[in-house]
């Protein structure tokens, strides 16, 4: 019994040791690991409210342009650009509000939109929008070499087949008739299951004849 009680004692003079060396280390990896877990819920928290801050107004945007207040919805985009620039909702809504200038007629207000869609979005397909609008809108101001510059730019394969579409629109314009026929069959090529776009562009490769 005295053994064991001497053991004991020994175990336990080892342990205060341990803890005199240690003990300080132990509270501070205990109370940086509390801190990094608090940051770290308060980081998630705060990137909650933002995410569901952009969705409110995204939506806002939205009803604003079905009832026709485009002043408000260009008021909402604007919070939205100003508070929450890096959201996926963000460069959507400019996309909304750029299509609503460019019908009423406003192609400088959508090319500002577009352009800053451009250069803000993350996601490259929502980039490739942008630029497949702005081609089409320099297509309607007649300025067809920034039209192919904005073509150029569209790098993902989603959209292949319609940027080569607008590029023989752009082509025609210049009165580049063999170039457009090329670029009218290479989206052909691309077309696949888009049977619209097919039947538009065989018309449109038909329209051309046989240019040299």
């Amino acid at each position: 019994m005295a053994a064991y009680d001497l053991q004991e004692q020994e175990q336990i003079d080892a342990l205060k040791a341990w803890w005199a060396d240690n003990g300080k280390l132990v509270i501070a990896v205990v109370v940086l690991a509390l801190l990094t877990l608090g940051g770290y819920k308060g980081w998630q928290y705060w990137q909650n409210q933002q995410a569901e801050a952009a969705d409110t107004r995204f939506e806002a945007v939205q009803q604003a342009l079905q009832s026709g207040k485009v002043k408000q919805a260009r008021a909402e985009l604007a919070q939205l650009q100003k508070e929450s620039a890096q959201s996926a909702f963000t460069p959507r809504a400019a996309l909304l509000t750029a299509r609503a200038a460019f019908e009423a007629g406003d192609t400088k207000i959508a090319l500002a939109d577009l352009k800053w869609v451009a250069e803000h979005a993350e996601e490259a397909p929502v980039k490739d929008m942008a630029q497949l609008r702005m081609a089409t809108v320099y297509l309607d101001t007649k300025q067809y070499d920034l039209g192919l510059s904005a073509l150029a730019s569209i790098k993902g394969e989603g959209l292949q087949a319609s940027a080569l579409s607008l590029k023989g629109d752009l082509l025609v314009a210049m009165n580049k008739r063999k170039e457009a026929r090329l670029a009218y069959q290479q989206a052909l090529e691309r077309a696949k299951s888009d049977e619209q776009l097919k039947a538009r562009l065989e018309m449109q490769i038909d329209a051309l004849g046989d240019v040299k």
